[in-house]
């Protein structure tokens, strides 16, 4: 046959070995030395690389593959000299017990005498194994008992005898459950810890170099990344030219395209290129990819409807149906105006100052700004704002649990409140859009409400001694025109910001940060 597929195997894993070395000297280059990342790194998104950084990346790779080797190989001696301080720090804990022993403990005579080191897995004192050695070993006189350590789970002992006697002494410890220790060092144990300790000291100290080495190249972690990137995108382009048909001079790529830019590619690849492109419409066995195509309401929603599963390319885009049903119930299930504030203020800002952030990521953020807005509309209309914290706060429990008013009357008063709400707001609105002065058409009101507002707050929160019944016109009196106070203020104070500028953007900055400062 003319045509035939490459056997990219062989260069795909040594591109997919490289990649894995430079990613192992990385993630041992991380631990030495974590990298510097603010807490919204993952908001920056990616940048664009110019070619002539890809070019120096190609260039400098046996560069940095012989870097990567020698942390790797610095790093494995670290794990194995880690290893072997374990190792060394088990002996030293299985000698503690051997400690007061000044002999070595392979010891087992003298000319004279037999001597035996070990233990026993219950405990003894001197007095009770002297005792137990005469009782069941009566004709072996003379032996030297000396406890070592002694616990509840093991006694270790050193004994001594004549050496006439050693083996019926032997034979009646055994008995007894006395064993020898599974590894007897040759020096005494206070010695052997002693060069044991050394030996850790020596592993540490090049431990400590190893890892002191590998932190000179922690200003080629970039570079590293670079490198990891360029090996990865030429495992990628060897698995694509493995399953190319090709002949010596012409190779073959059949793909999907959007209808939409089939052309433009088509008149690219045949001019540029000097390639051959054939367009035709997929059959109906084809299983073609899909891509989902929305406007800025429910492109956001994208995200939830690829976790579960995309529509057929004969099915419908349920995204747009989706968004509405997603924002209005999120809106109402949450339904707080502070809450929601909160997600706006939140997402808006994340979303205006970092750009470049990911596709994906920003349809997420767009997402809940929608939904934040939902949120505010339904908490408005409960009437709900972080819970109802300052009603609660400033009315009900200050009035009922302070003020001593009962909580029918306080009821009634809210009420009242709103009611008169519903016709001086608009009044409000209308007064300010009629005033004529030097300072503006809303200032006015603003300056001079404010005063009276800050001194109806004080009264608010003042609970002066009268009786229950002056009590109740007190708070009903004072509570009423603050109410009106404040809608003195803040109408105007709303309605000020489409005046301060007539450029959206700005527009946009003096919401967020109104609404950001009054928050706070």
């Amino acid at each position: 046959t003319v045509f035939a597929k490459m056997d990219t195997v062989p260069a795909k894993s040594r591109f997919e070995n490289n990649a894995a070395a430079l990613q192992s000297a990385l993630d041992a280059l991380d631990k030495l030395e974590p990298p510097e990342k603010s807490l919204f790194a993952s908001l920056n998104g990616r940048d664009a690389i110019p070619l002539s950084k890809c070019q120096e990346t190609a260039d400098g790779a046996g560069t940095l593959l012989k870097i990567a080797s020698r942390i790797n190989t610095l790093w494995k001696k670290c794990a194995d000299n880690r290893a072997e301080i374990l190792r060394l720090q088990t002996q030293i804990r299985a000698l503690e017990p051997w400690m007061k022993l000044d002999i070595s403990m392979r010891t087992i005579s003298t000319p004279t005498t037999s001597v035996f080191t070990g233990s026993f897995p219950v405990e003894y004192t001197e007095e009770t194994l002297r005792a137990k050695i005469a009782e069941g070993a009566p004709d072996v006189d003379g032996v030297v008992v000396e406890i070592l350590s002694a616990s509840p789970q093991q006694t270790c002992a050193f004994l001594m005898c004549h050496i006439s006697q050693g083996l019926k002494l032997e034979t009646y410890l055994r008995s007894i459950g006395f064993t020898y220790p599974a590894e007897p060092s040759k020096v005494p144990p206070a010695e052997r810890v002693d060069i044991l300790n050394g030996r850790i000291a020596a592993l540490q100290k090049e431990i400590d170099e190893n890892e002191a080495e590998i932190r000179t190249h922690k200003n080629r972690r970039e570079d590293l990344l670079y490198t990891i990137d360029y090996f990865t995108m030429r495992t990628e382009k060897y698995d694509v030219l493995g399953r190319l048909w090709q002949s010596p001079h012409v190779f073959l790529i059949t793909g999907y395209i959007p209808a939409e830019n089939a052309e433009a590619l088509k008149t690219e690849l045949t001019t540029t290129q000097e390639a051959y492109v054939e367009l035709c419409d997929p059959s109906d066995a084809d299983d073609v990819p899909v891509k989902l195509k929305n406007n800025k309401f429910a492109a956001p929603v994208e995200g939830v409807l690829e976790s579960y599963s995309m529509p057929g390319k004969h099915e419908i885009d349920p995204s747009g149906i989706m968004a509405v049903f997603y924002y209005f119930l999120f809106g109402m299930m949450l339904s707080d105006a502070g809450y929601g504030l909160v997600m706006v203020l939140g997402c808006g800002i994340i979303l205006h100052k970092f750009k470049n952030m990911e596709e994906g990521l920003r349809k997420t953020l767009t997402m809940f700004l929608y939904c934040g807005i939902s949120t505010i509309f339904w908490g408005i209309l409960f009437g709900s704002f972080f819970g109802d914290a300052i009603t609660v706060i400033a009315k009900t429990f200050f009035y009922t649990d302070i003020f001593g008013i009962s909580s029918y009357l306080v009821a009634t008063l809210m009420l009242i409140s709103r009611f008169i709400d519903a016709f001086t707001d608009p009044i409000m609105g209308m007064l300010g859009d009629n005033t004529r002065s030097k300072i503006g058409k809303y200032r006015p009101w603003i300056i001079f409400g404010a005063p009276v507002l800050g001194v109806l707050i004080f009264l608010l929160f003042t609970a002066p001694e009268m009786s229950p019944t002056m009590k109740v016109v007190y708070a009903y009196v004072i509570y009423i025109l603050y109410s009106l106070a404040s809608t003195v203020v803040n109408i105007p104070y709303h309605a000020l910001t489409p005046v301060l500028s007539k450029d959206p953007q700005q527009r946009t900055e003096i919401v967020a940060w109104k609404q950001g400062m009054g928050t706070v």
